[in-house]
């Protein structure tokens, strides 16, 4: 393509923008970093974008990676999001009473009817910028959270721009910024948390006792983004 680069970062922050979403930016060391080490993007959205800039087909760049398509769509989705009681031995008698265990009915169950007026508001109450679907993470199946703010939490909204943590020592529990973490195992954590000499330190305010954790900084973990609203669940 005769790209620089730089050419390539800047076209990327074009895809971003037609998007809506940071996370199809990439930047040049990125890019220098996939072209001399030969290891593709962990993330999905980079390889879009890749694809996007350099004319590439999606599925040849998957192939490349080491993941087949012909296996894609042969799982059926887990129980556990779906609203269907887990699969049993035929011949015997289903439960008289189902209890709903996907995700969306007990979401739904949770909230019951949620206000009209709440529809044009989300950006308002995220004090951030347009609010996406991938913008909300469910907090609801914790029943230990790591901070007090998330108890009887159901939803969070997570501004990504925010990926440096802060933890202030000097300052009182409820004035900690929280923050959404990704570790490598696929593992999410929300909680207090800050850098120190290249480690992530996670600082839990829980009502059990439990540790500080660490983690090396961008390898075994990553910081989604800041957590700017909790939506709770009526005592």
């Amino acid at each position: 393509m005769n790209l620089s680069v730089r050419d390539a970062a800047r076209m990327s922050h074009t895809v971003a923008e037609n998007l809506n979403d940071d996370r199809y930016t990439m930047s040049p060391s990125s890019l220098g970093d996939y072209e001399l080490r030969n290891i593709p993007p962990r993330n999905f959205h980079k390889i879009v974008t890749l694809c996007s800039i350099y004319g590439l087909q999606f599925e040849s760049v998957v192939k490349r990676i080491g993941i087949n398509f012909a296996d894609v769509g042969t799982e059926s989705i887990p129980d556990r999001y779906l609203f269907r009681p887990a699969s049993g031995v035929r011949g015997k008698t289903a439960p008289a009473e189902t209890v709903p265990t996907g995700f969306i009915e007990r979401l739904m169950e949770a909230c019951q009817p949620i206000p009209f007026f709440l529809r044009d508001s989300l950006r308002y109450f995220s004090g951030s910028a347009p609010v996406s679907l991938d913008d909300f993470f469910w907090v609801g199946g914790n029943q230990d959270p790591l901070h007090p703010y998330l108890e009887k939490g159901l939803l969070v909204i997570v501004n990504r721009r925010r990926k440096t943590p802060f933890h202030f020592e000097s300052k009182p529990v409820w004035q900690q910024p929280i923050y959404v973490v990704l570790k490598r195992d696929g593992v999410h954590l929300a909680a207090c948390c800050g850098v120190e000499n290249g480690v992530l330190v996670v600082h839990p305010h829980a009502r059990d006792f439990h540790r500080d954790e660490e983690y090396r900084f961008h390898q075994d973990a990553e910081v989604v983004g800041q957590i700017v609203a909790i939506a709770r669940g009526l005592p």
